[in-house]
């Protein structure tokens, strides 16, 4: 196969997450196609040894050529925006799960056939993860150099912000909404691995979900109030 077609197979790969219930107890689900996990690592290795070798050429030509790196921590966000997690549990924005031919829940799954497919969405990730370290050595300098100086809950705070005020036009969809959490993350140079998704619910649900804007409001008041002295 070509580099196109290895890599074309490579993503599918991680692209689909397609989840068939059976009525098997010693194989209660197929997750695309494979019967156990043992199955699955192997197919898993079996596309992703030869992407390594189209990956590392790629990793090299983009030392000389700034627009490619580029080009390819975009391609990374939108990979990354596929996987998640919620509430401890890994997420795929693709995932579809049927049982005799209808859609199911999630949350149809019994207790061992969630455990199992948490299992195959962590190796489905780990390998997506594998191949990211190839371009993280590489740092590409962004157009703006500063960063957000709060914490955790700060910053998911000033994400609500965005999210659910008319302060910016954002997405409602939930995967295109962490795709943006994403790219907030690469402008401001933060953690992009962070759950800010859930951590955002979690900071609407405090006793007072806005302390750090009410913080910035106070600072900015103060600084109004600086240029109204000097102006007198």
């Amino acid at each position: 196969m070509n580099q196109h077609e290895i890599l074309k197979e490579y993503l599918t790969a991680l692209y689909r997450a397609e989840v068939v219930v059976s009525d098997n107890p010693s194989e209660p689900l197929y997750f695309n196609g494979a019967d156990s996990l043992t199955d699955y690592r192997i197919h898993l290795l079996d596309v992703e040894l030869p992407a390594i070798a189209c990956l590392r050429e790629i990793r090299r030509k983009e030392e000389e050529d700034n627009v490619l790196a580029v080009s390819v921590r975009e391609a990374l966000l939108e990979l990354q925006t596929i996987f998640g997690e919620e509430d401890g549990h890994a997420t795929h924005c693709y995932l579809t799960i049927t049982h005799e031919g209808m859609p199911v829940e999630r949350e149809y799954l019994d207790a061992t056939e969630r455990e199992l497919l948490e299992e195959y969405l962590r190796l489905q990730q780990a390998s997506f993860l594998r191949q990211k370290k190839w371009f993280e050595s590489r740092k590409i300098p962004l157009p703006f150099p500063g960063t957000l100086p709060g914490n955790d809950t700060d910053i998911a705070e000033i994400m609500a912000l965005h999210l659910h005020t008319s302060l910016a036009i954002t997405p409602d969809n939930k995967y295109r909404i962490k795709e943006f959490i994403l790219y907030f993350c690469q402008v401001w140079n933060l953690p992009a691995e962070k759950d800010y998704y859930t951590l955002i619910s979690h900071t609407l649900a405090r006793p007072h979900p806005t302390a750090y804007l009410e913080k910035l409001l106070k600072e900015l008041r103060e600084h109004i109030e600086l240029l109204d002295r000097k102006r007198k």
